[in-house]
């Protein structure tokens, strides 16, 4: 019998608090994101308030703080890029297109000052790493200027 139902809760009970910054709260709002992204953003909420970093569909790679971020690919080619700044606690930063003329990555290089990801990800063979480490544990903010950094745009945007 599983931990959940032993103790009387729901086996959907919400482990994980999640932390939406106003810049994805706007974009699921905007009449010009479509219902099917709007519906896929509510699924993979509820997904990661569940399952944490294991519902997220890979880490970002490159140099510096870039493995420190996981993304959700959502369809129409939208993105919800997060981070954790605690072992239960997942901000949402970035939900955006990725296309030809739209790049959620561009927001965190700058605002994370994160270096030039230039051809990182571009041709490559292997998959996408996991978002999780080998023992489902998230990809934690654990430096001090990067923690304070997500802090401050999810109170800023919210």
């Amino acid at each position: 019998m599983s931990r959940a139902r032993r103790s009387g809760e729901s086996p959907r009970a919400v482990r994980f608090r999640i932390i939406v910054a106003k810049q994805v709260d706007a974009a699921v709002r905007d009449a010009g994101t479509s219902r099917r992204v709007r519906q896929a953003f509510v699924a993979a909420h509820r997904e990661i308030a569940e399952r944490g970093c294991v519902a997220a569909h890979y880490r970002l790679s490159g140099p510096g703080h870039w493995p420190r971020f996981c993304v959700v690919q959502l369809p129409e080619s939208w993105r919800l890029v997060m981070g954790f700044t605690e072992i239960d606690t997942i901000a949402f930063l970035v939900l955006d297109k990725h296309d030809n003329r739209t790049d959620p990555y561009t927001f965190l290089e700058n605002a994370f000052n994160l270096p030039d990801r230039s051809g990182h990800g571009a041709g490559r063979s292997q998959g996408k790493p996991a978002c999780c480490s080998d023992v489902n544990s998230p990809p934690l903010a654990d430096d001090a200027e990067l923690m304070s950094a997500i802090d401050e745009i999810v109170r800023s945007r919210r």
